[in-house]
């Protein structure tokens, strides 16, 4: 069963963050062999912003292993292109995406061939204006 996490981060620096997957007795999950995807969707339908997975070189989403933990990581380009890229209008302090983090286990064949995986966390990441342009 999934579970809603909202979030947030400041356009122009690179945004980490994570979720820990336990059972019902707050025990960690081993997660060593699963992959992992996260879509975060810009609003009123306006497409996806970007998705992160472990399957890029380098990974956005951290190697899953024995201790349940799922780490994610935005780049500075990536935040930065959000102010940038026209979702954050003149004026506006923040906007907000929503996002869903997929789990799949290619070695137990979870994933079916329409590519749909196991919800994990879902909600809102807020992105807030950066003051300054990255490096």
């Amino acid at each position: 069963m999934a579970v809603e996490y909202d979030t947030s981060f400041v356009c122009g620096g690179t945004y980490e963050d994570g979720v820990i997957y336990v059972d019902p007795n707050g025990n960690a999950i081993d997660l060593t062999g699963w992959k992992a995807t996260l879509t975060a969707i810009a609003p009123c339908g306006g497409g996806t912003v970007f998705t992160l997975s472990t399957e890029t070189d380098p990974p956005t989403i951290a190697t899953l292993g024995s201790t349940g933990a799922i780490n994610w990581t935005v780049a500075q380009a990536t935040t930065w292109g959000i102010q940038t890229g026209g979702l954050l209008a003149a004026g506006q302090t923040c906007v907000v995406l929503t996002y869903q983090l997929n789990i799949y286990n290619p070695s137990l064949n979870t994933i079916d061939p329409l590519g749909t995986a196991t919800p994990l966390a879902y909600g809102s990441m807020t992105a807030f204006r950066g003051r300054i342009a990255p490096p």
